[in-house]
Order: structure tokens, then C-alpha cells, then sequence
């Protein structure tokens, strides 16, 4: 039966979608990922798709990449990366993009973030992508582990080191407070990079 992602518990909140990981379900990624493609340009033949750490983000990442395959629809993966890496790929790129991330909130929840190639996408999408009809979901996704493709996360770091310098730093210690952040680790690769 068609559906619509209005039909699930999963919900859009300020910056994207936000629900418990037991309601990212296959439905739902696939609802999410073709509501998504239907308010992109017609003919989009590429999407980009990147996840922060938590335990069940590579899954749903994967759920939302087969669905977007489903649709004709070849899936750059990127792995782990930071949102602002996600969202500066696709637009040097052109291509649209789903962050698979829930921020800050606890890791029994998770959250899903979309971007056309010109940034985050408005509250008016996120009306359209709700009233779309998706089709029929699918009973099982491939949520198989993807390769990373690292130049997105390379294309992140030479942004720093090119904008500021390789020794915009020299000769300063800096301490790192580490947290749950993909940033977490490229951060250190970053601050070495500017001396």
C-alpha cells in the first residue's frame, strides 16, 4: 500500500528528522529517502550519504542508500564524517545529501538531515517530502556495511589547511576536549595540519 511519511512516528523537529532508532525502519528510511528525491530536481542521478558514530547510524545510512538505489539513484557513501563535511561536499559537488546523525540527543534516538546541493532543506520541503506518496516500502532493505569514500573527509581537512595556512598555528599548544563528534578525530588531523 503506498505510504506516506506522515504515516510514521518519526517526525521532522528544528534541523530534520527525529524519532526513536526502533522507528527507523526500513519503511521508514525508504519513505524518507524517496519523499526526499521526489522535491529534488528531476533526472537527480547522485546522492551523497554520511553518518555521525552512534551505534545504529551505519545501518540506517545503508537502509537509506538502498532505497535511494531502488530509484535508480547511485549512492556516494561517505561513512562517518561531520555534518558541516557532509553539507560542504554536496554543495562543491552539486549533489543532494542525507546526514544520518542525532546530534546531541541520547543514543537511543537518531535523526536524519537532508541537503540539496545549495544547503539544508526548508520547512516548506519538509511539507512537501511529508505529503508525497513514496509507493510501496519495500519488507527488507540492504544494510550491509559500505565502503567510505575518504575524499569527502580530505575535501574537509584541505578546507582548513587552505583557507588558514599550514602555519596558521605554529608554535601553539592547543588541548582538545574529545566527545561523541565525528569531528572528534579530524579535528586533531586538522589542528597538526596548521602547525
Amino acid at each position: 500500500m503506498p505510504v506516506r511519511m506522515s504515516d510514521y512516528a518519526v517526525k521532522f523537529g528544528t534541523s530534520g528528522a527525529r524519532g526513536l532508532v526502533e522507528d527507523f525502519s526500513d519503511a521508514y528510511c525508504f519513505a524518507f529517502t524517496r519523499a526526499f528525491l521526489s522535491i529534488l530536481e528531476p533526472g537527480t542521478r547522485s546522492l551523497l550519504i554520511g553518518h555521525d558514530l552512534r551505534p545504529s547510524s551505519p545501518g540506517i545510512a545503508a537502509a537509506c542508500a538502498a532505497a535511494a538505489e531502488s530509484a535508480g539513484v547511485a549512492c556516494i557513501f561517505a561513512g562517518p564524517v561531520p555534518t558541516p563535511a557532509l553539507a560542504l561536499a554536496g554543495q562543491d559537488l552539486g549533489l543532494p545529501s542525507i546526514m544520518v546523525t542525532g546530534s546531541h540527543i541520547p543514543a537511543d534516538r537518531n535523526g536524519l538531515k537532508a541537503y540539496r546541493a545549495d544547503g539544508e532543506i526548508t520547512k516548506m520541503d519538509e511539507q512537501a517530502m511529508l505529503a508525497a506518496q513514496v509507493g510501496d516500502p519495500p519488507s527488507h532493505l540492504d544494510r550491509h556495511a559500505r565502503a567510505a569514500d575518504t575524499s569527502i573527509l580530505r575535501r574537509y581537512v584541505a578546507r582548513y589547511v587552505e583557507g588558514f595556512g599550514a602555519h596558521a598555528l605554529e608554535g601553539l599548544r592547543i588541548g582538545v576536549y574529545e566527545h561523541s563528534t565525528v569531528a572528534r578525530d579530524v579535528i586533531h588531523e586538522i589542528l597538526r595540519a596548521l602547525g
